[in-house]
């Protein structure tokens, strides 16, 4: 199967499994492709093309043991010269664990998107994501960023681009395989149904069945990314979930 008949195959399935209106997420990307206009997008891409081609990257997620994992890392030389792709929240406890800002934040925007404007502009690079509940904050977040990138779950747009994935956290591992990194490491992405803190819990208030629904596409995506993607990807998450064709360690 081609990529992007794969690509619309796995929205397909979304849609069904969560009764997302893609006329909205139509709408989303048509608006963040507005606003990347005034956003020097090309530079941003490059500077992404040159940190994650043929280096190391490491994928944090907001699992309920980001900091534990990321001690570990620590202490096994896994952060070190590594490129670092935080998934939305993950960016603020990565931060608060080693004191400065990831190098790469992939966000829909629904965890702690103020520090995530902070962050960016302090240097880091957002890749923001447009869905169709996520307008209100593309509109507010994204003209405060000195610079972005721009990703859908929908179709392409001059701007905005379909790389793969659903939830932040798998859709940043996509994006690392897209970019050439050599080898992907996922830390806090245990794909439990604990809910972090640095998960923002209060937008789950009275949705858990979703949000593990979401978990299990994420499992689901990263099961299709093994088979598709020509470079390991290792789970280094404690206690993290069997995937198929993803090494636990």
């Amino acid at each position: 199967m081609k990529l992007e008949d794969y690509k619309f195959e796995s929205y397909l399935y979304v849609i069904k499994e969560l009764g997302i209106d893609p006329r909205r997420d139509i709408i989303s990307t048509y608006i963040l492709d507005e606003i990347l206009r005034a956003k020097p997008v090309k530079r941003a891409e490059e500077e992404v093309r040159s940190l994650v081609k043929g280096r190391r990257t490491v994928v944090v997620g907001a699992g309920p043991y980001v900091l534990r994992d990321l001690e570990r890392a620590q202490e096994n030389g896994l952060l070190d010269s590594s490129i670092i792709l935080a998934a939305d929240g993950a960016s603020l406890a990565f931060q608060s664990f080693t004191g400065h800002a990831p190098h790469i934040i992939v966000t829909d925007l629904d965890g702690f998107p103020e520090e995530e404007v902070k962050m960016v502009n302090r240097g880091s690079i957002p890749i923001v994501h447009a869905h169709g509940d996520n307008m209100d904050k593309v509109v507010s977040f994204v003209p405060k960023m000195v610079w972005a990138l721009g990703t859908t779950q929908a179709f392409d747009t001059q701007l905005v681009k379909n790389y793969g994935g659903f939830t932040d956290g798998d859709r940043a591992c996509y994006i690392a395989c897209a970019f050439n990194a050599a080898e992907i490491y996922l830390l806090g992405m245990d794909f439990s149904s604990i809910i972090g803190e640095y998960s923002n819990l209060s937008k789950f208030a009275g949705r858990i069945d979703r949000k593990r629904k979401k978990l299990l596409i994420g499992v689901r995506m990263l099961e299709d990314l093994a088979k598709r993607c020509s470079v390991q990807i290792v789970n280094a998450s404690f206690n993290a979930a069997k995937i198929d064709g993803i090494k636990n360690i």
